[in-house]
């Protein structure tokens, strides 16, 4: 993309020290978008090796477009993750902050120079994947294999599982295992696979534009300056406790 030299060198000077130089954002998110797809066929083989479904099965659930009442449901499912998404870019307690920061030094410097269709392919991809292994694989399965199991509790399993794959920090742990109870309770009131990837998808997608195009935005504060800042007043201060 045009102009993107100028801008990894400028991005990359401003990074901490402790924070390694990105990848180019295009080949980020390539690996990125090939990784989470790769989890679709992951989970098909998985589900297939276990009993859970035969190829026939399989193919028969993709010959039945979604209905305009699925996809209109996805996308309003979306909202209470959105709203969560607010609260972390706007609370001010420390494990807020600390998420922020690793927002804007670990992903922001990976995907800033993205484009919106770059954007929108990983984040289907993430969607898919995912829904397709912890909801359509490991919770239907767990459901289907432990005979008895309430199903609040394998939705809160397979929901702990999906938050600790990820653990980047212990808010970023408690948020996604939230986000995995919610999307496990819509996978099965709905009883279909399309609501929680369409969700799924749609708030990565959403989220992604907001984190990469904010510092765009005239008059804006760059993203996560203010905690930078907080950070630089505690490590030139470390005798004077900082409020929450």
């Amino acid at each position: 993309m045009a102009g993107n030299g100028d801008a990894s060198a400028g991005d990359s000077g401003s990074l901490p020290p402790h924070v390694p130089l990105p990848l180019p954002s295009g080949r980020f998110v390539l690996y990125g978008t090939l990784a989470e797809l790769s989890l679709v066929p992951v989970a098909w083989l998985l589900g297939w090796l276990t009993g859970l479904w035969d190829w026939n099965e399989l193919s028969g659930d993709f010959r039945q477009f979604p209905s305009f009442l699925s996809l209109a449901r996805g996308v309003v499912a979306t909202l209470p993750m959105l709203i969560m998404l607010v609260v972390v870019l706007k609370a001010s307690g420390e494990a807020f902050r600390r998420m922020r920061r690793f927002l804007q030094d670990g992903l922001l410097p990976h995907i800033r120079n993205s484009s919106l269709p770059a954007l929108l392919c990983l984040s289907l991809a993430a969607g898919l994947g995912e829904e397709w292994l912890f909801r359509g694989m490991l919770q239907q399965g767990l459901l289907t294999w432990w005979d008895g199991l309430p199903v609040p509790v394998g939705i809160l399993i397979v929901a702990v599982i999906f938050g600790a794959c990820h653990w980047i920090t212990h808010l970023y742990f408690l948020l996604a295992t939230l986000t995995g109870i919610y999307l496990g309770w819509l996978y099965q009131y709905s009883g279909s696979l399309v609501e929680p990837v369409l969700a799924h998808a749609l708030y990565d997608f959403i989220a992604l534009v907001v984190i990469t195009r904010r510092d765009d935005e005239p008059g804006a504060e760059p993203f996560g300056t203010e905690d930078l800042e907080d950070r630089g007043k505690e490590e030139a201060e470390p005798g004077v406790d900082q409020p929450e």
